[in-house]
């Protein structure tokens, strides 16, 4: 016994982990007491989640979740990145702050002064972390899930997390298209109950169990955007088809 089928997680995080884990791993394998000399069966890596971030004119950060909008305005500012790059390239600190300096248009404030956004890793020295307590406290973490896995393929790429794209994808994906079916099916369930017979629906049910072997394929190789676009393919085929048959009139008729 002993040992996991799958490892996932990001590639800076991991490090320590599995260390450790092979480690002590390790010794319960020299011991007898596991069968597998490894303690992960498959190892995958996914990329970083970045956030908007905001700093001053100086190139400090400000909390995140203090800035507002207001009236756009063109500001010279120190880019914190450019900065980075500049003294690692041998910059002295005051020539670097000089060559990071460069002009924008901004329309985020923090305390009534202009900030600058951009996207970097999520952070707490940044501002820019978000505990998951304090997520569940307002929102389902079903809807972060997918909207992570909406954008998350089988590479090691980097991700924003964009709260815009955020609450326009979860309204029009799992609210206008998933939740819409299950609403709109149960309402009539509800009323008149399941027909006696299942009615011919051209094929929909017979595609989508046909599809749930793809999407589980999917899911083994990681590949979960395109599970997900499959599912909500799925979802557009089967509002269509209630669309297309109009139930709210067939129950109407007495007939």
């Amino acid at each position: 016994v002993g040992g996991v089928d799958l490892y996932l997680g990001g590639a800076e995080h991991a490090v320590l982990h599995l260390l450790y884990a092979r480690f002590w791993h390790k010794v319960l394998y020299d011991l007898n007491v596991v069968s597998t000399p490894e303690p992960f069966g498959r190892l995958f890596n996914q990329g970083m989640i970045g956030a908007a971030a905001y700093t001053d004119e100086r190139g400090v950060y400000v909390p995140a979740d203090a800035v507002s909008r207001g009236e756009p305005v063109v500001l010279t500012h120190v880019d914190p990145g450019r900065r980075a790059a500049a003294i690692n390239a041998g910059k002295t600190p005051e020539q670097a702050e000089a060559a990071a300096r460069v002009e924008t248009t901004t329309c985020f404030y923090y305390d009534g002064r202009p900030v600058f956004q951009a996207f970097e890793k999520m952070s707490k020295s940044k501002g820019t972390f978000i505990r998951a307590a304090t997520y569940a406290n307002h929102l389902d973490p079903a809807y972060l899930r997918y909207y992570f896995a909406s954008k998350l393929g089988p590479r090691l790429d980097d991700l924003d997390l964009n709260l815009d794209e955020f609450i326009a994808k979860v309204n029009a994906d799992l609210v206008g298209k998933v939740v819409n079916l299950a609403s709109r099916s149960a309402k009539f369930v509800k009323d008149v109950g399941l027909a006696a017979e299942y009615p011919d629906d051209g094929g929909l049910f017979a595609e989508a169990a046909a599809e749930g072997e793809r999407i589980a394929a999917d899911y083994e190789n990681c590949d979960y955007n395109s599970a997900m676009r499959r599912i909500m393919g799925l979802a557009d085929k089967a509002n269509k088809y209630v669309e297309d048959a109009e139930p709210w009139k067939l129950r109407k008729d007495p007939d």
